[in-house]
């Protein structure tokens, strides 16, 4: 009866789904290259030290994913095969909730592409 009762008075909840999502930056290159390295620094204010994607890898990686990683302004210096291309821009970043708006997690994305140098 008292289950009846919770359910009849809109006291449950529907259950959310486990759909996990990343926050961070993407940076795709293309062509996409067999092999980079990417150094992304804040701006202004940059850090010394930049945080780095690198793919090695004889077939690829795709795109570079900096996880937890949301600059308002950001330098990338993309390098592939000894070329190098600096760029500045300003990510535009999508709030994905994969389960709904009640349910977590929330995560900001945002994707920059760079042709290659």
């Amino acid at each position: 009866m008292v289950c009846t009762c919770a359910l009849g008075c809109g006291l449950y909840e529907q259950g959310c789904d486990l759909a996990g999502c990343t926050s961070g930056l993407q940076v795709h290159i293309t062509p996409a290259p067999p092999a980079y390295r990417i150094e992304a620094r804040s701006v202004p204010g940059s850090s010394p030290t930049p945080f780095v994607v690198e793919c090695t890898g004889p077939t690829g990686c795709g795109s570079a994913l900096f996880q937890d990683y949301l600059p308002a302004r950001v330098q990338l210096r993309v390098i592939v095969a000894g070329r190098v291309r600096d760029t500045v821009a300003v990510p535009t970043y999508r709030v994905v909730q994969p389960n709904g708006e009640r349910c977590g997690p929330t995560c900001r994305q945002a994707e920059i592409t760079v042709p290659i140098p």
